[in-house]
């Protein structure tokens, strides 16, 4: 999977707009969702988790306007066709269920199922803030995300695919911040 990251100097600016309109855009999700889904405000945290998903992946950060924008996309798509979760959140097709019912145990399932796929994504996004990084920093990152997805699973009772790349933005923001910090 193909990401693009914003420039180093962009990436905090990320953080800040997030902080700014999370709640406005979690009530707005939520609103969106209120007479189409029997949980709006559990769908809404997930739909807007995609929203910053998208967010994170733009070269510039977006404006208020473009993230309702990429909100009312995504929702009129979750309305046309909604996602079935499992119990824990972990998108699973109905044969991997069967096959796997462990797979709504928890973080170490989440973690064995998409091991992979974070690594990678890690590595991929990194190269663009800081290309020599090594290996300590890579498995650094690895973990905080790991943590970030433990923490979600405990307080949202879920936590997926979508979720776990936005950890991963975060963490390479977080780690490209400190690393402007140092320079200053």
């Amino acid at each position: 999977m193909s990401t693009i990251m914003a420039p180093p100097a962009a990436v905090p600016d990320l953080g800040r707009f997030y902080h700014q309109y999370s709640a406005q855009l979690l009530a707005a999700a939520t609103e969106r969702l209120a007479g189409t889904s029997p949980s709006p405000a559990d769908d809404a945290d997930d739909l807007t988790q995609d929203v910053w998903t998208w967010a994170a992946h733009m070269p510039t950060v977006p404006s208020w306007t473009t993230l309702l924008e990429i909100l009312d996309w995504l929702c009129a798509e979750r309305i046309e066709e909604p996602l079935r979760e499992e119990p824990a959140g972990l998108l699973t097709s109905s044969a991997a269920t069967a096959a796997t019912p462990e797979t709504t145990a928890g973080p170490a399932t989440l973690e064995d199922q998409f091991e992979g796929q974070v690594l990678s994504l890690v590595i991929h996004d990194l190269a663009t803030v800081a290309p020599t990084a090594g290996e300590s920093v890579v498995m650094r990152l690895v973990a905080d995300v790991w943590r970030q997805a433990e923490e979600h699973l405990a307080k949202a009772g879920r936590t997926g695919w979508a979720h776990l790349s936005w950890f991963v933005q975060n963490a390479i923001a977080t780690f490209a911040r400190d690393i402007q910090m140092a320079g200053c």
